[in-house]
């Protein structure tokens, strides 16, 4: 006859845990959004998308056997003044489906954009064979609060011919944006150079310096970087005139200057509260099951020293307050952050580990006279499941929502 082999308790709980959050993550994988933040906030969102329709974008239907340009514009919707709703990194690449168009330089990055920003991506692309192809545009974001991702995608039919199209402007000097918008960090835009041109020379706003700002000769195909920055701790709105010789001709073009400070990250002081009785509630519960016989081992350890009686004392006076703070952690969190998410799925994982966690309290508080009407092992067994589920869901709760386990939603995905 096989011996039979008993799992430990903890293991069971371990093992469900895991397949759980491998399971929210192989669903959550599939999920493509451009506004992820409504999963938790419904009413405060943020958006990142193309904007083909803007009337900065030009997506011309035809380009020729020759340099042009495609440009396409990228909103961002949301609260400006809310610190939490910084685009870290804003990247898009355009791909030619069918490989008739070259695309010179096809991913294009910006960093620290705010809602209210309109960001304008230019490409030069050259046809390189007769025939229709495919622009296809992606979209990927990185906001840093929860290491949110943003995506979006466009595609349009286009066609490349020998003949006159609508290829697009060709001035000697093309800028990679028509406003040049930036905070602390600066800001990169390229200037195309489609002529030869002498003389560029650059002349920002006061209080914002570029660099390089004089370019004495610069041929067709050269790309000018310009780093725009500022010391400033006022937001400036200006115009930078951008002037060259052409053919001994002068020209200009201007394009407008906007830059803002960084909101400054408010205290939030009912975040604060929550998150330091939320690691004070799990710290609670793993002593409180310890105490009361969760490892066997260390519970032999803990009769050596105290009488059973005294240890189903501890145990029980440490679960009662481990579920008045709770109720104390859901509170402060209810009235603070989540008022407007209290239906939210993780949220009511949060209302169901405090029933839980009370029916344990009560079953322990109340054992001897439980014991008496439904007896020890039915008492036993209830406790015993009861506790472990809860705190099954308690984890779930916490891993799901819970600011500490940020870093484990972003390594699973969920």
């Amino acid at each position: 006859m096989k011996k039979r082999i008993h799992m430990p308790l903890l293991h069971k709980f371990i093992i469900a845990s895991m397949i759980l959050l491998l399971s929210l993550s192989a669903v959550s994988s599939v999920i493509s959004s451009n506004n992820p933040c409504a999963q938790c906030h419904r009413s405060n969102t943020e958006t990142c998308s193309l904007d083909p329709t803007n009337s900065q974008s030009n997506l011309p239907s035809t380009i020729q056997i020759q340099s042009s340009s495609i440009k396409m514009a990228v909103r961002i919707n949301g609260d400006r003044n809310n610190y939490f709703y910084r685009i870290a990194k804003l990247q898009v690449t355009l791909y030619s489906m069918q490989g008739n168009i070259d695309i010179k330089n096809p991913q294009q990055t910006v960093t620290d954009c705010y809602p209210g920003d309109t960001h304008v991506f230019l490409w030069q692309v050259t046809g390189v064979t007769l025939g229709s192809d495919t622009f296809h545009f992606i979209l990927s974001a990185f906001n840093s609060h929860q290491n949110v991702d943003f995506s979006d995608s466009y595609s349009y039919p286009i066609v490349v011919s020998q003949g006159n199209g609508s290829s697009g402007s060709q001035t000697a000097v093309e800028p990679s944006a028509s406003t040049i918008r930036f905070h602390e960090n600066g800001e990169t835009i390229t200037l195309f150079i489609n002529q030869p041109i002498e003389n560029l020379e650059i002349n920002p706003p006061r209080g914002i310096t570029v660099q390089p700002d004089i370019v004495p000769l610069a041929q067709p195909g050269d790309e000018i970087k310009l780093m725009f920055t500022s010391a400033s701790t006022t937001n400036i709105q200006g115009t930078a005139t951008i002037s060259w010789l052409e053919n001994n001709n002068p020209r200009e073009i201007t394009l407008p200057v906007e830059y803002s400070t960084t909101p400054q990250q408010p205290i939030d002081y009912y975040s604060l509260i929550g998150r330091i009785t939320a690691i004070s509630l799990l710290c609670l519960l793993i002593v409180s099951m310890i105490v009361g016989g969760a490892s066997k081992r260390i519970n032999t350890l803990i009769k050596k020293r105290i009488t059973t009686k005294q240890k189903n004392e501890l145990h029980c006076l440490l679960s009662w307050i481990f579920f008045e703070l709770a109720l104390f952690h859901g509170a402060i969190l209810l009235i603070g952050p989540y008022r407007d998410f209290i239906w939210n799925t993780n949220v009511i994982l949060g209302y169901v580990t405090a029933t839980g966690f009370f029916v344990v309290a009560v079953n322990g508080r109340f054992m001897t006279t439980i014991i008496h009407l439904i007896g020890a092992d039915l008492w036993r067994t209830i406790h015993k499941y009861v506790s472990w589920g809860t705190l099954f869901i308690a984890v779930t709760h916490a891993v799901l929502i819970g600011t500490e386990f940020a870093l484990i939603r972003g390594v699973l995905n969920i």
